[in-house]
């Protein structure tokens, strides 16, 4: 699954990252992790792409409304 995620997050965002993911018109929510991140930001809107996994028996469709969340782990 791909998402644009806004510019602030930049340095937060990285490989590996757990994940929450809600997909309100399929009633499913599942964890997951960022698999890649996007080292440039588009102009346009100011985001950069994430990939992030999602397991198989998921039955995902193109365009589909996801919310993702993700809580960032400070030491």
């Amino acid at each position: 699954m791909e998402a644009e995620v806004s510019e602030a997050y930049a340095n937060r965002i990285k490989a590996g990252n757990e994940l929450q993911v809600s997909l309100p018109d399929l009633k499913l929510d599942f964890k997951s992790k960022v698999r890649v991140v996007s080292k440039a930001i588009d102009p346009t809107n100011r985001t950069f792409k994430i990939e992030a996994e999602v397991p198989k028996d998921i039955p995902v469709r193109p365009n589909l409304v996801a919310i993702i969340t993700e809580s960032f782990n400070y030491i």
